[in-house]
């Protein structure tokens, strides 16, 4: 099972590390434990934790000031994608979990293009990542309001989520297992 946690916090890196931290402390992980992946942007963290001790990413982005920046997709990417914010601000989230779960940064798979990411299924099921991040699968959560988040593991059955931590309302259904 993967359990999510979120927290508030000050803006600025120094405050959203210690968050993180703190927020890891609090459910007992270490921040770069094997299975636990962070983000944090604007005045949230994002914790996911996989009890099995898996690989597993995650990010969260703040809506404000975003754009749509054609060149960190792929030609697939940009077709769902358009000039829509929000659905960018989902595949870039879904991209940054994914290179997260691979256990390094977009330069180590050639670049944000080097990993595809399909538009969102209906009814939160999983979607399976292509490119550099090919077996992996990600599915979108709840978050608070103004953001946007992303989980990413190999396991389809990831998207068991199991909140552990609603200090801002982010409330994650009961996801489809439809890992076709």
């Amino acid at each position: 099972m993967i359990r999510v946690a979120w927290a508030s916090c000050a803006p600025g890196l120094a405050a959203q590390r210690a968050a993180a931290r703190k927020l890891a402390a609090s459910v007992g992980v270490a921040v770069r434990a094997p299975g636990v992946s962070h983000a944090h942007s604007g005045g949230v963290v994002l914790l996911v934790v996989d009890e099995d001790g898996g690989t597993v990413g995650a990010d969260v982005e703040r809506l404000a000031g975003r754009r749509v920046l054609p060149s960190v997709l792929t030609q697939r990417e940009r077709a769902w994608v358009g000039e829509d914010v929000v659905a960018f601000v989902r595949c870039w989230v879904a991209k940054e979990a994914a290179v997260k779960a691979l256990g390094g940064g977009f330069a180590g798979v050639g670049g944000p293009p080097a990993v595809e990411v399909p538009p969102p299924a209906a009814h939160g099921a999983p979607v399976g990542l292509g490119g550099a991040a090919a077996g992996l699968w990600a599915r979108w959560i709840a978050a608070p309001d103004g953001y946007i988040a992303a989980v990413v593991s190999p396991r389809c059955d990831l998207i068991s989520l199991s909140e552990i931590n609603s200090q801002l309302g982010a409330q994650s259904p009961e996801p489809s297992a439809d890992c076709s």
